[in-house]
């Protein structure tokens, strides 16, 4: 299992629709994706548990994988939490 602080650097708050999105990225993946902020983890592949971490630029995530592709897995939840790609189209 592979841990990564991650800093969130998007411009407000994780809207639903963009949860939805990265929900639907993680889900591509094989491994088990945890995500913790402050006492409260979650699976990271669950819209309903990105949604209740009420994530918003400047928290700090801390992201945990464990499978096979554990590393890209976290490497893509980094880079969208830098804001290196949107979460929506359009």
């Amino acid at each position: 299992m592979i841990h990564k602080e991650v800093d969130v650097l998007l411009g407000g708050m994780l809207l639903t629709r963009q949860a939805a999105n990265l929900s639907q990225r993680m889900q591509a993946y094989e491994s088990r994706l945890l995500l913790r902020r402050g006492e409260m983890t979650v699976n990271g592949k669950s819209l309903m548990g990105i949604v209740s971490l009420g994530i918003q630029g400047g928290q700090r995530i801390t992201v945990m994988a464990e499978g096979p592709d554990e590393e890209a897995v976290v490497a893509e939840f980094s880079r969208l939490m830098a804001g290196d790609s949107p979460l929506t189209e359009g």
